[in-house]
Formats: structure tokens, C-alpha cells, sequence
């Protein structure tokens, strides 16, 4: 006589099957969301793309600029420059290609920056992102002119003609 094993994949009862389905189809639509944020950490948004952007504000003289205003043109996302003028948004949406930077209130700073040999006039102008097949995208340093002494005349700011 012969002993016989037979091996049988285990099954689920169905109930507990649909309820694992629900949770993965839950956890798929909270996917994307996420709050802003501050002090050089970004925030994601419903239908992100799993996109990270970080950059560098500095001024004339390579000294990081804290509290430059960044957001993602187009949305509600935002964050502000930490102490070393670096910021970053984690899960940027589709669609999203310029960011809008706005200098600190009661600063020396102008309306004016440079960013990969362009000048910017940053109350008009927005500042395209790189385009990249990558998840992750650097911005190399933006430049704001001035300075954070109100009281120090800065340099003046290169001649504009609009936005580049």
C-alpha cells in the first residue's frame, strides 16, 4: 500500500478575501495624499506622481536665502526655504512644470533671480522645471539679487525684458 500526500493550496473563505481586496483598493486611493509643507519639506497631493523636486536659493554672494516662498505653479502646494536656502516637494502632481518663487517680505532682496544663465522677474514670471523622464529633479542654485540687509544697498538687478 502506498501512502499518498497530496498537498492543496490553502484557500481563503471568501469573505476574508473581500476584505483584503477592499483594503488594497483603499490603501491604492489614499496613495497620493499628503499635506504641504514648511521649512524645506514639500507636500504631496491627491494623484501624485511619486516626483521628487529639490533646489537651492541663494543670493549674489552664495549665501543661502531662508524663507524664499516656493509653490508648485498651479497648485496649493508651498513650502518655504530652511536656513541653507534649500527646499523640496515629495509626490509632485502630473502636469506640474514651473515653480513660482517669491522673495522674504522686509528684505533687500529684489523681485529678481537668475536661474541656469536666465533672469526671472519674479513678480511676472514663473521658473520652468527641468523636463526629465526621472523621479527625482535638482534644481541647481536660483539666485536672488540683493540682499537680507535692507539697509545695505545690494547691487542693482540685471535689465529685464519680460520672462525668458
Amino acid at each position: 500500500m502506498k501512502n499518498e500526500v497530496t498537498q492543496r493550496s490553502p484557500q481563503l473563505p471568501s469573505s476574508l478575501l473581500f476584505l483584503c481586496v477592499l483594503v488594497m483598493l483603499l490603501g491604492l486611493i489614499s496613495c497620493g495624499s499628503g499635506g504641504g509643507g514648511n521649512g524645506g519639506s514639500g507636500g504631496g497631493g491627491g494623484g501624485g506622481t511619486g516626483r521628487t523636486i529639490t533646489g537651492v536659493v541663494r543670493d549674489f554672494t552664495v549665501l543661502p536665502v531662508p524663507n524664499v516662498l516656493v509653490q508648485l505653479t498651479g497648485t496649493t502646494l508651498h513650502t518655504t526655504t530652511n536656513a541653507s536656502g534649500g527646499f523640496t516637494f515629495t509626490n509632485v502632481p502630473a502636469g506640474v512644470t514651473t515653480i513660482t518663487v517669491t522673495r522674504p517680505a522686509g528684505t533687500g532682496y529684489y523681485n529678481i533671480a537668475v536661474y541656469k544663465g536666465k533672469t526671472y522677474d519674479l513678480a511676472a514670471c514663473t521658473i520652468a522645471i527641468p523636463v526629465s523622464a526621472a523621479t527625482n529633479i535638482g534644481l541647481s542654485e536660483i539666485t536672488l539679487y540683493g540682499g537680507s540687509d535692507p539697509n545695505n544697498p545690494p547691487p542693482p538687478p540685471p535689465p529685464t525684458s519680460g520672462c525668458p
